[in-house]
């Protein structure tokens, strides 16, 4: 068998398939990436979205940057531009003919199957004519003789039939698709030299430089300065205010040009700052404490208050530089707030309880979060959050009309709503308004209290983990009201626009004959119940409904136990139940193994399924960037004012979420009373509050059957030993 050798492109013929496979792994992701489908699709989700947020300045920017059709354009130019070219060295590539197989006969110019003495005949005629001593080519004489040979020898013609060549198998060639100047001696300097900038260099210091800054960073891109300096303040500082709040949070890593290439710094910042903090009246508190007192620091929290006052800054300074400040700002809170709850975790197993962090800390960074998305301080009336609402007109409604919040100008209908606002707004900025309101969140919760580890899930025994399974639903501001009376919204929306038709500015007015609407919120209840085997035992010793006390928001999820049966067959069928459990123990524990089997796969599609990225829109009307609903949902213990679980974030609450709390139950029995809470971090007045109690009971000595059994059998073994 000929030895193996390799033949390089010296006429650059075959380097162009090199070209097109990587022409085409390149262009398939660039098309993907660069071609302005998604661009079509956001101008219609903008165009869905611009009947509500159109005053906002989030939706302003964004349309700005859509409205520049010439970069799709040109990007589609270039993807298009690219192809072609991929085409044309597609269409160059089909051209290329191969080596053809050697046909003697070919060469000769016989037809297939000549006989000897014809090929013999035809040999000596081309003899005359190709032999060099007789002025002819010696190439094609060669050529004539070497298929000669073939027609005329038996091993070459065997040769020929068989391996496709008179002189007998050949050396299998691999052709490289890259030309011979390669692996040139004149260019081997070259060549290794580009080898060793590509391999020495370039890729060393393109993973070091990706691996230091994954290293400056935590695994929520936050720098580890900022969560440094988070705990130290933190530990140090444990009863932070909202002002203190922000002046931590201006003191970020991230506003840092030495942290943070990319924290805006201007020569004007040296006039334009202390002008602003003039106009404000100060930066509040920041101390001599370092970096609270650093230049970055006090301009960043500059900006943050100049954001809360809602004061119009230069456009192309000072304004560039809030809106990126605003930008960091929502996951630099959420980190604050994980911080927090690891710090009491960490005091927790110390036994240091001084230590920890004060639930009114962790509140106040999850007010910051909404003051900053909704631009204003959380003293101040919530109905600024509307479009076209002064502050005095705020104040009017709060003091003279009793809408203290959102929630009480929802709760009245349409009619009471045009007449309390038509002396300050016109029908369009009504309409606004209104539809405003229909997009802002309600939350209604639904939960069940279990104890999974126990044979008894209804029963909680003290020192055992209790699961609180909380189902979330949301619904329109508008629609909770008729969702509490049982009503469909979109048909009394319809009713009273068809009433609203009907009716002139100076006409009799259909509120003024109603005594007042009911609030929201003061309907119908949650229903809290523990589910599970013998639900009938489960009384008001277990779980008792606490009505809201004063300051408790969202009436809508108010705790209560409501009786799945009537009062009169309640008890008969509690005693019916337990017999039937008592009279056929298999048929319970096959019960529990179905129920068991049910969950498990839900739980592992709850874990692979991808959770989604956007909610719903919030309506904010000087933050720079789209901000999604997210909440924060936890657990906190009445009495010592502590949190009984990590403030769970809720991040793809759409319609329907469910989320589990776990914790421990108390190690005394007795009544323990805690307080869920579902809190917004991005609107003002909207989060929901409840008080729940729990009846522990005490925790008794149980033995599992087959433990038992085995002892039973140990006994009878022993008897029959002393037998």
């Amino acid at each position: 068998m000929g030895a193996q050798q390799f033949e390089y492109d010296a006429g650059a013929g075959t380097s162009i398939y090199f070209a097109l496979s990587v022409a085409i792994l390149s262009l398939l992701p660039f098309t993907y990436l660069l071609w302005p489908s998604h661009e079509r699709r956001e101008r219609e989700r903008l165009a869905s979205l611009r009947s509500v947020h159109h005053h906002t300045l989030w939706f302003q920017l964004k349309s700005e940057q859509q409205g520049g059709k010439w970069k799709s354009q040109l990007r589609k130019f270039v993807v298009l531009v690219a192809w072609i070219g991929v085409a044309l060295l597609l269409t160059r590539a089909t051209g290329l003919q191969s080596e053809p197989e050697y046909d003697p006969y070919t060469v000769l110019g016989l037809e297939q199957n000549a006989s000897v003495v014809e090929v013999k005949k035809r040999y000596r005629q081309l003899s005359l004519v190709l032999h060099p001593d007789r002025g002819g080519d010696s190439v094609k004489f060669m050529a004539a003789t070497r298929a000669y040979k073939a027609l005329t020898d038996e091993e070459a013609r065997r040769n020929l039939e068989l391996h496709g060549n008179p002189d007998g198998p050949q050396a299998m060639s691999f052709g490289i698709a890259l030309p011979a100047w390669i692996v040139d001696q004149q260019n081997s300097m070259l060549v290794l030299g580009v080898y060793a900038l590509a391999f020495m260099v370039i890729l060393p210091t393109a993973v070091g430089t990706w691996w230091y800054r994954s290293m400056r960073y935590t695994g929520d891109q936050i720098l580890l300065s900022t969560t440094q300096l988070f705990v130290f303040h933190l530990n140090r500082h444990r009863m932070l205010s909202p002002k203190r709040v922000l002046c931590l949070l201006a003191a970020a890593s991230e506003f840092c040009p030495y942290y943070n290439k990319a924290a805006p710094t201007r020569p004007q910042d040296d006039m334009e700052i202390p002008q602003l903090i003039k106009a404000l009246g100060g930066v509040g508190e920041g101390g001599r404490d370092p970096p609270l007192c650093y230049p970055y620091s006090i301009k960043a929290r500059a900006l943050l208050l100049a954001h809360l006052a809602r004061l119009p800054l230069n456009p192309t300074t000072l304004e560039q530089d809030r809106r990126f400040v605003l930008a960091l700002s929502p996951a630099l809170l959420q980190e604050m707030v994980s911080l927090a709850w690891q710090l009491n975790q960490a005091a927790k197993y110390r036994g240091a309880s001084s230590d920890t962090v004060p639930l009114q800390t962790i509140e106040s960074i999850m007010r910051v979060s909404q003051m900053i998305v909704q631009s204003q301080w959380d003293n101040s009336s919530p109905l600024l959050q509307l479009p076209f609402l002064s502050q005095d007109l705020a104040r009017h409604l709060s003091v003279r009309k009793g809408m203290r919040g959102l929630r009480e100008l929802a709760s009245i209908s349409s009619a009471n709503r045009q007449a309390l606002l038509s002396d300050h707004c016109d029908i369009d900025k009504l309409t606004t308004i209104s539809r405003v309101l229909k997009t802002m969140p309600s939350v209604a919760l639904h939960g069940e209290l279990k104890v999974l580890d126990d044979e008894d899930t209804d029963k909680v025994t003290a020192g055992a983990l209790v699961t609180l399974s909380v189902t979330i639903t949301r619904y329109s501001l508008l629609e909770m009201q008729f969702h509490n009376k049982g009503e469909d919204y979109s048909r009394v929306e319809e009713r009273e626009e068809k009433e609203d038709l009907g009716k002139k500015s100076g006409g009799a007015k259909r509120w003024q004959k109603q005594k007042g609407g009911k609030k929201a919120g003061r309907g119908k209840g949650m229903k809290w119940r523990m589910k599970g085997r013998g639900r009938g035992r489960i009384g008001e010793k277990d779980i008792i409904s606490v009505a809201p006390e004063k300051g408790d928001v969202g009436g809508a999820a108010i705790l209560a136990v409501e009786p799945e049966s009537s009062s009169e067959g309640e008890g008969q069928s509690s005693e019916d139940d337990d017999e039937g459990v008592n009279r056929d123990g298999s048929d319970k524990d096959d019960a529990e193994w179905a129920e068991l089997q049910q969950s498990m796969p839900q739980r592992g599609r709850g874990l692979l399924a991808s959770r989604p990225q956007t909610t719903h829109p919030v309506f904010t009307l000087f933050f720079p960037q789209e901000k999604q609903e997210r909440w924060w949902l936890y657990l906190v213990d009445r009495k010592r004012q502590t949190l009984v679980t990590p403030p769970q974030p809720v991040t793809s609450l759409i319609d329907s979420e469910t989320v589990e709390l776990k914790f421990a139950a108390p190690e005394r029995p007795g009544s323990y009373g805690y307080l869920l809470v579902l809190r917004s971090d991005s609107y003002l007045g909207l989060d929901t509050m409840q008080n729940i109690r729990v009846q522990v009971h005490e925790a008794g000595e149980e033995r599992h059957p087959q433990l038992e059994s085995e002892s039973e059998t140990d006994s009878e073994i022993g008897d029959s030993d002393t037998d």
